[in-house]
């Protein structure tokens, strides 16, 4: 009996390098991935919103979280068809006044934003922009 627990013992010792491999992800074994930011990646990080103008043109814009009000912004090609350079949109930056700046790569403001019913904003600048952005994941 004890003969057998001893051998159990040494055979799981023997296996424990194997059974640390096979439950570490295939994304850990990647030399150039951070696992601690991958695995930490969830759907609260990410808000997806509909863009729409009076055309009846729509796009989405995927939003996802920064820091200090910061965001970065993924709009659809099809959003140029909503308002000219929404495009181009890579900065989605939130005021404490609940203004939000739409921004592209270089920092240019293409849209400023302001609340409107519910999960909404409206576009106040330029006042020209007719465009509402309303959350639909949210």
């Amino acid at each position: 009996m004890i003969k057998t627990i001893v051998g159990l013992v040494l055979a799981g010792i023997a296996l424990t390098p194997f059974a640390e491999k096979a439950i570490v992800p295939v994304v850990a074994q990647q030399s150039d991935v951070d696992t601690i930011n991958t695995s930490s990646m969830n759907l609260a990080n990410r808000l997806v919103y509909d863009a729409a103008a009076p055309s009846g043109a729509h796009c989405r814009i995927v939003v996802d979280a920064g820091q200090a009000g910061q965001a970065f912004a993924h709009p659809e090609q099809e959003c140029a068809k909503v308002y000219p350079g929404l495009e181009t949109v890579f900065i989605w930056s939130t005021s404490t006044d609940a203004t939000v700046r739409l921004g592209d790569q270089t920092g240019l403001t293409v849209l400023e934003l302001g609340a409107s019913d519910g999960f909404a904003y409206e576009a106040v600048s330029p006042a020209t922009a007719q465009v509402i952005i309303s959350e639909i994941n949210g």
